[in-house]
């Protein structure tokens, strides 16, 4: 059995409602309207399906959307695009074999009110693809997809016979690009040995592989003044008796840091743009900052005009480098030292398999700390006082566990409540 390694996501619940709104004005703004399917409509989307039993003979299209009903059952099969929205609702073939619970939501964590299942689980070839077409600009210099897949085991297929799902990149309509940031292939068989794959089953044997839901983030910036169009492709094995789909949801914005600098401020806070997994800060000698190996930066005493760097790598090994010179922020308080008293909260090692430790930028006084299970089930609550909280696995099973820290913001006068997800293996 592989070792299990799940990818963490992580959702600001008193923020979740205003990010949904914010990515829908900042789509249209942007130009690149509808990506995250919030119209519950695929408009700015061109779909088509095939048949995939010639393989790797390049498929015959057959332009379209086939899409049956709104968050239709995944072994419809005639529904080969379909748009869902039901918050509640769990894909009913990935199951945890830890916990015995479902991996994939419809919606993906932190995305969107809308999302599409690419593909379901009818056997017969079937092959569908869905595409983005968007003209680069200054201001959508970041796309960022988020996915989440399925793949059947075929034991004994050939690697071009089994399951698939795919991701390219074109330029200016035709010209494929190369590389980690155009390219995204996985089929069943590399699913195997994947380590962000989990394996699935019904009774003993291994029916297949999941990979939950996962942020990916890709820079535009050198494609400014042209366009891309960005391709998901979901495949069956080619001999008709195993599938393969996928869910998809997806955004734009810019691609640059957020700055938390205000006059008379003692701190500056740097925040890395979302759909990355891999960080380390620079400063503006450009040495690497010990530590500073996360997507925040929290810098002491800082100058306006200094200028920081981070170099960033998403799930595929694509990666960027941002430098932000610091300036005020826009949305500074009068007289209010609002950066000083921002609290930053981190848990590392995540996943872990022994314990973890919550870890607070500023000392804690009477701060709730309550562990549930992806049920609801409470499995800790306890008031803290101090800056670390080690979680012990203990009796914890393996499996996905939400950690709720409800502490006092001084500086407004209220309650701040934070959600994170950890993993225990």
């Amino acid at each position: 059995m592989k070792s299990k390694i799940t990818l963490l996501a992580m959702c600001i619940t008193v923020c979740f409602a205003l990010n949904t709104l914010k990515s829908v004005a900042q789509e249209k703004i942007n130009g690149c309207p509808n990506a995250t399917f919030e119209d519950t409509t695929f408009t700015g989307w061109t779909g088509a399906t095939g048949n995939c039993s010639n393989y790797p003979t390049p498929t015959v299209w057959t332009p379209g959307i086939v899409s049956g009903a709104l968050n239709d059952t995944v072994n419809d099969a005639l529904s080969q695009h379909t748009l869902l929205t039901d918050p509640t609702a769990y894909d009913p073939i990935a199951i945890d074999t830890g916990t015995h619970l479902p991996a994939i939501p419809y919606l993906a964590p932190g995305g969107g009110n809308v999302s599409v299942r690419l593909g379901n689980s009818a056997t017969n070839s079937g092959t569908e693809k869905l595409d983005y077409y968007m003209p680069v600009t200054a201001q959508n210099t970041s796309f960022t997809f988020m996915t989440a897949i399925v793949l059947e085991n075929a034991g004994g297929h050939t690697v071009n016979q089994s399951p698939r799902f795919e991701i390219h990149i074109y330029l200016n309509g035709s010209t494929l690009l190369t590389g980690p940031c155009a390219v995204y292939s996985i089929t069943s068989q590399a699913a195997s040995t994947d380590p962000t794959f989990f394996p699935y089953k019904s009774g003993v044997n291994i029916d297949g592989y999941y990979k939950p839901w996962t942020n990916s983030t890709i820079d535009l910036t050198p494609y400014i003044g042209q366009s891309i169009t960005v391709e998901f492709v979901t495949q069956d094995c080619t001999l008709g008796g195993h599938y393969g789909y996928a869910y998809i949801d997806a955004s734009c914005g810019v691609m640059q840091n957020q700055v938390s600098f205000c006059p008379g401020s003692s701190m500056a806070i740097l925040t890395a743009p979302s759909g990355f997994s891999n960080f380390q800060w620079y400063d503006s000698t450009g040495v690497a900052i010990p530590g500073s190996t996360h997507d925040t930066l929290q810098i002491t005493n800082p100058v306006v005009g200094q200028h920081y760097t981070v170099a960033m790598l998403n799930s595929s090994g694509c990666g960027s480098t941002i430098t932000t010179y610091l300036a005020y922020s826009t949305n500074c308080a009068v007289g209010i030292d609002n950066i000083a008293n921002k609290n930053i909260v981190t848990i590392s090692p995540n996943p872990f398999t022994a314990l973890t430790t919550i870890s607070f930028s500023s000392e804690q006084t009477n701060t709730t700390i309550k562990i549930t299970d992806v049920l609801g089930k409470e499995i800790k609550a306890l008031n803290f006082s101090g800056k670390n909280y080690v979680i012990e696995k203990g009796e914890m099973q393996a499996g996905i566990y939400f950690v709720q820290i409800t502490s006092f913001d001084k500086l407004r006068m209220t309650q701040v409540v934070e959600n994170r997800k950890v993993v225990v293996q």
